[in-house]
């Protein structure tokens, strides 16, 4: 499971925020089972689909930190999170400090708080939009001339992924990203340019391996 950034939404509800954090208690509570244990014991004890889907969403991010000497790493941990991202770093200070080895409980924490404070320090997006994405699929075929088809959904992802990635701050950069991009395309034969789009990365937390 990942969670995939898709721009800021309205601010969570009083209610929805104690789901999170009661689910977020939950999940830590079973953070070292397999995910199908995991899910099993969570039918079991009675919660509902989104109460399971939110507990296996903080199981699914536990130990997956930033880098928090890498500022677009950063930047792509707190808008794939998004509202969760706080809460998520409560849960993994809370599971670092459960380690029984005191050298691994001190290693955790001190990543955790590294991450914290990399977070504090970070700025907010230049773009006039936040994390929202800049272009859509009907400028990168109207405007960037981009091949219609499945795999234009591939390069709508990786732009995006680069626009919160490099902190672009308005269509002007993110078009010269895309020239740039479609340039190296246009050398490609067919196959081999399907492949690469299919490898281009997207939003999304754990980052793709």
């Amino acid at each position: 499971a990942s969670w995939e950034g898709e721009g800021k939404g309205p601010q969570a509800s009083q209610e929805e925020k104690t789901l999170r954090s009661v689910c977020a208690r939950v999940g830590l509570l079973l953070g070292d089972r397999s995910v199908g244990d995991t899910e099993r014991g969570l039918r079991g004890l009675k919660l509902s689909k989104e109460e399971i889907r939110e507990a296996l969403a903080r199981i699914s991010l536990l130990g997956h930190l930033p880098d928090p000497s890498n500022e677009g790493e950063m930047r792509r941990y707190r808008s794939a999170l998004g509202a969760h991202v706080h809460l998520q770093l409560r849960v993994e200070a809370a599971w670092a400090a459960s380690e029984e080895d005191e050298e691994e409980r001190d290693t955790k924490s001190m990543e955790v708080k590294k991450v914290s404070e990399a977070l504090a320090r970070l700025p907010p997006l230049r773009a006039e939009g936040g994390d929202k994405p800049i272009v859509t699929g009907k400028w990168l075929m109207e405007v960037g001339k981009a091949k219609p088809g499945p795999l234009l959904g591939k390069m709508k992802d990786y732009m995006h992924f680069v626009q919160v990635d490099r902190d672009l701050g308005g269509l002007e950069d993110v078009e010269k990203v895309f020239k740039e991009e479609m340039a190296a395309l246009g050398e490609m034969d067919e196959a081999s340019y399907a492949a690469h789009l299919k490898a281009l990365p997207r939003l999304q937390w754990p980052p793709e391996q």
